[in-house]
Order: structure tokens, then sequence, then C-alpha cells
């Protein structure tokens, strides 16, 4: 496979222009920098480290698992330089975060010139969690991190830590579109779930000039309101409003302890989903539009994903007089890395064609991130030549297979993750489900209300 993406690329007119665009990117951040910091009065001076070499150490440094001290003994090594750690650390400090802000923008309108670059319609909101040491009181620290992802263009727009902000993301939301000019902008539509169902919200973004698609939490009042047929809208819900029903199946497979036969048994398990959604788009949009806008919603699922398996994201140790600008300059590096990747998909995306129709055929993701990782130093020098891209591309992009129509359930191995503990909590809901569903009337099965309103959902079938 290597060798036949070498042979496809050497006549490649994209790679050239690639290579050219990429070297363009960090071109003259010497004098960038130099400048920014001039307008605020900071002199810097070149000794043993660079500027390149701080920002070399910044973008080495997202790797996860790397330590500051790994990526900066590693890269005096390879580059003969003898000072304290610190040097780099301390250099990197006086990069200001607006100018990591500026090749974000730059990244971002090379990604525009390799796709049919269109205004962003569609942003999918979210929250995730991670753990810092902003306070560093030798205590566990949990931020609240608000994430906006461009739907259209399939690429991220914003990753901010909210400091204290826990259980709070529609306030977050909020203060994010009223001070933050990306997503002020008028007939956005955020596309969020059901934590952030409020009649609130949604005033606020109707008066806003904003769209919203938002999942409704299924024992919503307003919902119980209208099956008893009573008209009265005690929450000022938006008189533009509509209301979407649809339902699908989820299918799965799994051994069940039958009480009956005292064995374990292999069912398939069917599962009826019954999804409400709330939006404020009107009719010119059919449900089936509404719908395919709601679960368009997963990207910046699998974005969060993503980011957590391949760069230091979960946990962020570090601790200075700018923590907070030091994680937004991780967070922007990490959408610089993000945006490349998704341009070496574009540029390569004839060898995910002509493959058995039974298969989705993708990039492996995680590998190209990974060639990203040692390509990045001569990005950002500027030296970045037409036989580095190609060997990149030749090692670096690697295929994975799925078969469609597949669903995959997300875990995670790792212990006590979010989606480790969600596993066995689903695992003891089913089963329970399964005690309840093949019981008898006379048995006494104990089973809490929210999994009896599940019950009625499943279907168990012994294969």
């Amino acid at each position: 496979m290597c060798k036949k993406i070498f042979e496809k690329n050497k006549s490649n007119l994209k790679i050239d222009n690639l290579v050219c665009d990429l070297n363009s990117l960090f071109k003259n951040h010497n004098n960038d920098i130099t400048n920014m910091l001039e307008q605020k009065n900071i002199k810097i001076r070149n000794r043993k480290v660079s500027l390149t070499d701080a920002l070399i150490y910044k973008f080495k440094n997202a790797e996860k698992y790397k330590t500051q001290n790994n990526t900066i003994d590693d890269y005096k090594m390879d580059n003969k330089i003898l000072c304290n750690n610190s040097c780099f650390i301390n250099k990197e400090h006086k990069i200001p975060l607006e100018y990591y802000e500026n090749i974000f923008n730059k990244i971002t309108e090379i990604y525009y010139k390799y796709t049919n670059k269109t205004r962003y319609t569609i942003v999918a909101v979210d929250g995730t969690y991670n753990n810092t040491n902003y306070k560093n009181n030798r205590k566990l620290e949990t931020t609240l991190n608000m994430g906006y992802y461009d739907i259209n263009n399939d690429i991220p727009l914003i990753l901010d830590p909210i400091i204290d902000g826990r259980n709070n993301e529609i306030k977050s939301l909020i203060d994010g579109i009223n001070n933050n000019s990306i997503i002020k902008a008028d007939n956005i539509i955020f596309v969020c779930d059901r934590a952030y169902f409020s009649y609130d919200l949604m005033n606020f973004l109707n008066g806003n000039n904003s769209k919203f698609v938002i999942r409704i939490k299924n024992n919503c009042t307003y919902l119980e309101t209208n099956k008893a047929k009573k008209t009265k809208n005690t929450k000022n819900i938006p008189n533009n409003t509509r209301f979407i029903n649809y339902t699908f199946n989820k299918e799965s497979t799994r051994y069940l302890y039958n009480n009956k036969t005292k064995i374990e048994e292999k069912y398939r398990i069917t599962e009826k989903v019954n999804c409400n959604i709330a939006t404020n788009l009107d009719e010119s949009y059919s449900d089936e539009d509404i719908k395919n806008i709601y679960n368009s919603r997963w990207n910046i699922e699998e974005y969060f994903k993503l980011i957590k398996s391949n760069f230091k994201y979960s946990l962020m140790r570090e601790h200075n007089k700018n923590t907070i600008d030091t994680y937004k300059k991780t967070f922007t590096i990490i959408k610089i890395y993000s945006v490349l990747e998704k341009i070496i998909e574009l540029i390569d995306t004839e060898i995910t064609e002509n493959h058995d129709e039974k298969y989705n055929v993708k990039i492996n993701k995680t590998e190209v991130i990974n060639g990203l990782f040692k390509i990045i130093p001569k990005i950002i020098s500027s030296n970045l030549d037409r036989d580095d891209l190609l060997i990149f591309f030749s090692i670096y992009v690697h295929l994975n297979y799925t078969i469609k129509n597949s669903h995959n359930p997300r875990i995670s191995k790792i212990p006590f993750t979010k989606w480790y503990v969600k596993v066995y909590h689903s695992k003891y809901d089913i089963e329970k489900i399964f005690e309840a569903y093949n019981s008898d009337e006379d048995d006494n099965i104990i089973i809490n209300k929210n999994l009896k309103l599940k019950l009625q959902n499943y279907i168990f079938v012994k294969i």
C-alpha cells in the first residue's frame, strides 16, 4: 500500500501546492511574534533558544503522554542544544496566544482552498470535561470545555476552557454567543443534545436571530402537557417552535443469564429509541431535514474522542502565572493539528475509492496525527520539501475498513473513564430489563421506574 500511495502522489500537483502552503504557514514567525511583543512593550532576546525552538517545543508537547521534560530533552538531543529546560518554557510563555490563533486562522484558510468553502451555518455544541491544575491546590480539578464544531466543513471552530463552569453548560453557551463574534452571527443553526434543553436557552436563541435544533428530554413537561391535551404554554416557549418526533431501532447481541434455564444464552437485543426534537426552523426544512441535522451532531462527539485519544487534553498538569492562556494555547494547537489532518484527508481522497461496496473506507486519523508530530518541525521552520510530504503520505496514510450500517457502541478500555463506566451501567440495565422481560407475572422482580419505562422498548430474541 505504501509504495502504491507513493507512486500515485509523485505526479500530484496538489502535493506541490500543499508544500508551498504549509511552508507559508509559519513564514516570518520571528518578525510576527516580535512585532506583537513590541506592541506590548515586551523585549525578547535570542540566545541558546530561539522562537523557532520554542514553537517546535510547544507543538511537540501537545502529544499525548509526553511531559515537558520528555519533549524538551528529545529536542535538545536531536539539535545538540545544551541549556536548562526552563529556557524553552520561559521563551514559549512570551509568545502571545494571538499568534497561535492567527496560525489557526491561516490553516483554516488553506483548508478552504482544498474543499468547496461554505459559510458555516450548522454548529454542533457540546461540553466535555478534563482534569486540570488551575488552582494548584493538590486536589483533583475538573474543568468544563465548550466545543463548537463546524458541521458544514467538518472542522472545529472553538475549544474553550470554562473555569468553575461545571454543570453550567447552558449559561456557558449563552455567554459564548454573547462574547464571541465567530458564533454570534445571525442564522447559525445550533445543534445540541438533551443537556441543553432549556426554555430560557430557546428564547435566548430565538431573540438572538439564531436557529436551534435541540433534543428534548422524554419526560419534558411540555410533552406531557400535550399528551393531556392542554394548550396552556406555562414555560413561554417561543411561538415559532416546532416539535418533531421520530423513532429508530438499535440492535446489538449479548450473552445474558436466563433464570429459567440457569445458563447464559446469546440474544439479539432490539431497542426502540424515541427521539423528540424542538426547533425554530421554518417549514422549508422538512422533518427529515431536521432529523439529519440533529444526527450530524455526532461529529463533535467523534472529534472529542479523537483529541482525547491523541493529544494532551484529558489531563492538564501545567500551572503557571498564565495557566488559562497556557491551556488555550494547547487547545488552539490541537485545533491546528485537527485541520492539518483534514487537509491530508482531502489531498488523498482517491485512495478511499474503488473498494468493496459493503465497506466504509476511511483514512486512519490517529496514524496521520502521529505523522504530523514528526514533520511539524519542518513546517514551523518552513523547510518542508516535496519528498518529505511524499514519504509522509507513504508511511502514515493507512485505511480503516468498517462494514456499512454496522453499529459499534462507544467503549473505553481505560478504567474509570466516562465511557468505561457507561458500559458497566448499560450492562447492568440490560441485565435487569431482561430479567423483568423474561419473568412470569407471579415472579417478584424488583426494577426501578426508569427501567420499567425502558422495558416496553426492548425485544429479546434468542439466537
